[in-house]
């Protein structure tokens, strides 16, 4: 992790702002680190905190500084194209190259096109002493976040809004526009926060900062959509995302350390540990899966697998606590700065304690899939009647024939066309209608405006790939949840890793002609071909992801008080109806207590 204050914009010495002692304790308490360090001058003080996990990573220097310019890093990066990256920069690729010296060479190589060079999980600024100028790189999906506050005398910069709140030389105010869309489902700005004073650099993106200009960011990558139309399928496209699944693997699967999995018996989980197995850097005997039995279903479902790939610990966690409102949240806003937007981050914390404690400092999880490689492709059915391939269309409905003919004549003569921005916006507004908002806080704060921003790119796309790319879930939404995940993590010494979001298995799936990502009841289609036969066919052919009934619910969900609850201060008071937030409280009670939410 990292936080540095750089004076761009005053002849005051940066380090009559802070010491550099005062900035490395911004880091969250108890937060475990190999490494520290720091860098300072009249221009910038600067602050790093290293984890070691992989080989390369324990030749860094906190920070890194360049011999040749001069020029200063400070990062949070895991680079997977390490050999490519040098082969272009005719560097020799060894574990005594960090990858912060990396980035360096490629900035000095490519400048801001440096970004889009690199593969892999990676957050840093570069510090130009030579003209006090700053730039900033993202990783594609924003697994590594970047955030920063811009004053008329300084930047600060840091790979966590709680670093910049604690130096205390910012005030910060609440943000309430990202209050009311956090209410609502539906905080997807990339570049919003908590704090107005607060910036995100968004994922795939860069970030110049210098004296004589404003912040200036720039998107560096793009998916291509352009996938070529088919009216049959082609072994070779399985084929290819198979050896593309193996490859995103075996480079997450790369430490000096034990790795771990997330195992759940859902189809991404177990097709990462079908090949993680099999490619982990120490002995299996070592190996360990951390498995949360939420619905009664997974019970029957866990082992098979475990037995299949000789997996010799399996830790289950039933009834444990899945939300905690105390400790875990507090916990939580030490690591981010504010409270999370996905709040499915803390229901992984024994998950990570126990990890903690094996010695474990990596986990692989199997996020990621239905934002692309195994997505449902729910779409591709209208793809396909828009390219006029009517013989493939009606192969891909399900039922007689006779039933799939009058299927395609509905769709082709039918009125309504399904509209992904439609499908969007009807359940954008559906959590609007739903959230405790007072009346016109909603239009007060252009909530109508927000939602169809969001929508409006994905109106009109036919194409399963354009609309994949477009979609706020598949672009925004995963890297919120990616960030509160590393960060929640790192507190406990833990790093994710996300097979399913390999950049180069994204693409693939995008450029993979229609037909072959759907077939009848089976969404998700290309990924269970390639894993029918490995996978066990009651996991790899569930056509839905239903599991059954939430268990130990009840039990283990601890509710405040009503009074604790309804007790809130600005500015939520202001924006909060408490005549609907008690509604929601006796529902959520209601329906905690119902026979149906425990077995």
């Amino acid at each position: 992790m990292f936080v540095g204050l750089f004076a761009l914009g005053t002849d005051r010495d940066a380090r009559d702002l802070i010491s550099a002692d005062a900035l490395a304790e911004c880091f969250p308490d108890g937060m475990p680190s190999d490494k520290q360090g720091n860098w300072l001058s009249a221009d910038a003080v600067m602050a790093g905190a290293l984890l070691w996990n992989t080989a390369p990573s324990r030749a860094e220097t906190v920070p890194e500084v360049c011999r040749r310019s001069g020029r200063v890093i400070l990062s949070w990066a895991r680079l997977d194209n390490r050999a490519d990256v040098c082969a272009a920069l005719g560097l020799t690729c060894s574990d005594a190259l960090s990858d912060p010296q990396i980035i360096l060479a490629a900035f000095d190589r490519f400048g801001e096109d440096c970004v889009e060079r690199l593969d892999g999980d990676f957050s840093f600024v570069i510090f130009d002493p030579s003209d006090r100028s700053l730039f900033c790189g993202r990783d594609i999906m924003g697994a590594r976040p970047l955030f920063y506050a811009v004053t008329d005398e300084f930047a600060l910069v840091a790979s966590s809004a709680a670093a910049i709140r604690a130096t205390g030389l910012v005030a910060l105010t609440p943000n309430t526009r990202w209050i009311v869309q956090t209410l609502a489902m539906s905080a997807l700005e990339p570049e919003s926060t908590a704090y107005n004073e607060i910036k995100r650099l968004p994922s795939a993106h860069s970030l110049t900062l210098s004296s004589q200009l404003p912040p200036v960011v720039r998107r560096c990558f793009a998916f291509r959509t352009d996938a070529p139309s088919a009216s049959s399928r082609d072994p070779q496209w399985v084929e290819r995302h198979r050896d593309l699944f193996h490859a995103a693997i075996e480079r997450r699967a790369q430490s000096d350390f034990l790795v771990g999995a997330e195992y759940s018996a859902g189809l991404d989980s177990t097709s990462i540990l079908s090949h993680l197995v099999h490619v982990l850097p120490h002995s299996r005997d070592q190996f360990h899966c951390f498995s949360d039995l939420a619905s009664s279903g997974e019970a029957q479902l866990l082992l098979p697998p475990a037995l299949r790939y000789d997996v010799r610990h399996t830790h289950v966690f039933a009834r444990h606590n899945r939300l905690q409102l105390g400790a875990d949240f507090e916990q939580s806003l030490d690591a981010v700065g504010y409270p999370i937007e996905h709040m499915q981050t803390l229901m992984h914390k024994p998950f990570l304690k126990m990890a903690q404690d094996l010695g474990i400092r990596t986990l692989i999880s199997g996020f990621g899939g239905d934002e692309f490689a195994t997505s449902g492709a729910g779409y591709v059915s209208w793809e396909l009647l828009d390219r006029k391939e009517y013989r493939a269309l009606l192969d891909m409905r399900k039922g007689s024939l006779p039933s799939r003919a009058v299927q395609l004549a509905r769709m082709r003569f039918g009125r309504g066309r399904a509209d992904a921005g439609d499908d969007m916006a009807q359940t954008l507004f559906g959590n609007l209608v739903n959230a405790p908002l007072r009346d016109g806080v909603a239009e007060d704060f252009g909530m109508a405006e927000h939602i169809k921003s969001l929508v409006d790119p994905m109106r009109g796309h036919r194409s399963q790939s354009e609309i994949s790319a477009q979609s706020p879930y598949g672009t925004i939404a995963p890297m919120v949840r990616l960030e509160s995940y590393t960060l929640f993590a790192r507190q406990f010494g833990i790093e994710y890793r996300w097979p399913m979001l390999d950049r180069q298995l994204v693409q693939n799936y995008l450029l993979t002609p229609a037909i072959e990502k759907r077939y009848r009841q089976w969404g998700r289609y290309l990924h269970r071909r390639a894993m029918d036969g490995v996978v066990p066919d009651a996991i790899n052919w569930n056509p839905d992801k239903y599991l059954g009934d939430p268990v130990g619910v009840r039990e283990s969900t601890p509710i405040p008080e009503k009074q604790e609850v309804m007790a809130l201060s600005e500015p939520l008071a202001s924006l909060v109806d408490q005549r609907r937030l008690e509604e929601l409280y006796d529902n959520v009670l209601a329906d905690l207590n119902s026979e149906t939410y425990d077995v």
